[in-house]
């Protein structure tokens, strides 16, 4: 037996042989307990001591007293201490009781937090300062808190968290920066591990890895050989892919296309490129100085209608305007006569043959322009006369001479037809058909091309 109890104890057996009852109602007494000198009934808030109460109407049964009040045991006081001097003392924070401010034993309020699984009021009475349901609970997850908690595969990392670093604990591949989990474990992916992981798009191919085959996955051009990805899938190279693949030399030209290529595109040599120049691994501009025929010209850097110089004699022609001398023959340029003047004679088909009209017309040249003769219809038309003018300038119907020189038919001719001729001011025609002038010159004045 303790020594507050061995005090109590004398007190105890006198309330015993008294007669008073050791509890009932409120406080632990009747409220209406007889009062031992035949007084009225002590009660707990009757501003007296009685009753076994041990300070005015505290303890014994009573609501606990205050500090420094007499006490015989610990639930005689407010604090729930009995001192050792039989006193109610002041609460303290290593008094191994719930009282003050407490939420718990001798922690939170006033004393220092309380640990986790104990009572708490607020947030501020616990160590985790994490309050829930009047017991403190442990801190919630975070990815900075250093443990392993919340839905992370690792301490800090994995599901909700960042992915892990490779050698940490993984449940799947998104667990993972390197997007590899392997029996549970973060990986580094590599080309040849037969997976898909880390960047790749399919499998050990795309990404950081070599680009994948036709066919494969893919999620960008870059992921496959072909350069080409399309809804998702690495398509096969080909010539209209616009793209420069499958052993093209420039994009979707030469290699196994048929297309030259054009300027700017790649070339290993000159027969790669439209223009026919390859000059540092690249196809040029077709050129009036370049040394190839290219770009519309008739010859090498000369004819064609462009921009360029005509052609002299002997270089390759497909019209009169190619040619310095205006006579392209037989796809070649070649030294036309030359336009002098004109000569007038008479015409009368009904007594002169084709060849005689076409020797009267020589002779009159000659004597009009000594060493001259009549241009021919094959001269006119393919523009082989230097210096011709662009019209009939004569102001007569002009008469080239044959072959080709037939107009319209006419019986009344000893040839059986008329001639063609050039009205006055007319334009040279370019064919015989259609004659882009007269046709039906038969009889009167004319006039010759003279050419020498």
């Amino acid at each position: 037996m303790d020594f507050r109890a061995r005090l109590a104890f004398p007190f105890a057996l006198a309330l015993l042989l008294s007669g008073c009852p050791a509890s009932s109602g409120p406080g632990g007494r009747d409220a209406q307990s007889p009062d031992p000198d035949g007084g009225a009934p002590a009660t707990c808030d009757d501003r007296v001591q009685n009753g076994g109460e041990t300070g005015t109407d505290c303890g014994g049964g009573c609501e606990g007293c205050p500090d420094g009040v007499p006490c015989q045991v610990d639930e005689d006081c407010a604090s729930r201490v009995c001192g050792i001097r039989l006193t109610c003392v002041a609460p303290t924070c290593m008094d191994r009781v719930h009282n003050g401010e407490e939420s718990d034993v001798d922690c939170g309020g006033g004393c220092a937090p309380c640990e986790d699984d104990r009572a708490c009021g607020s947030d501020a009475d616990c160590v985790s300062g994490r309050c829930q349901g009047g017991v403190c609970a442990m801190p919630a997850a975070s990815c900075d808190d250093g443990a392993l908690n919340g839905d992370e595969s690792d301490v800090d990392c994995g599901g909700g968290c960042p992915a892990c670093a490779p050698g940490a604990m993984c449940a799947d591949a998104s667990d993972c920066a390197s997007a590899s989990c392997e029996a549970g474990v973060c990986t580094t992916p590599a080309c040849d591990d037969g997976m898909t992981n880390g960047d790749e798009s399919d499998v050990d191919c795309g990404g950081s890895c070599p680009a994948c085959a036709p066919g494969a996955a893919c999620g960008g051009p870059s992921d496959c050989d072909s350069g080409v990805c399309t809804d998702g899938v690495c398509a096969a190279p080909s010539c209209t892919d616009g793209v420069r693949n499958g052993g093209e030399v420039g994009v979707d030209c030469r290699g196994p296309c048929g297309a030259l290529c054009p300027a700017g595109e790649p070339c290993g040599d000159a027969a790669d490129c439209d223009s026919g120049v390859c000059s540092g691994g690249v196809c040029g501009a077709a050129a009036c100085d370049d040394g190839v025929r290219n770009g519309g010209e008739s010859d090498v850097d000369c004819g064609g209608g462009s921009a360029c110089p005509r052609c002299p004699d002997g270089a390759s022609c497909t019209a009169p305007g190619d040619c310095v001398t205006g006579a392209c023959t037989g796809g070649t340029c070649g030294s036309g006569p030359t336009f002098v003047g004109y000569a007038t004679w008479g015409q009368m088909c009904q007594t002169q043959t084709d060849a005689q009209q076409d020797a009267i017309m020589n002779t009159e040249c000659s004597r009009a322009h000594p060493g001259t003769r009549a241009a021919t219809i094959d001269e006119v038309i393919n523009r082989r006369i230097a210096g011709l003018p662009a019209t009939n300038t004569s102001g007569v119907w002009l008469i080239p001479a044959c072959p080709g020189c037939a107009g319209n038919t006419n019986s009344g001719c000893l040839s059986g037809h008329a001639r063609l001729c050039v009205n006055p001011g007319d334009a040279w025609p370019t064919t015989t058909s259609p004659w882009s002038s007269n046709t039906n010159c038969y009889q009167t004045n004319r006039t010759a091309l003279c050419v020498r």
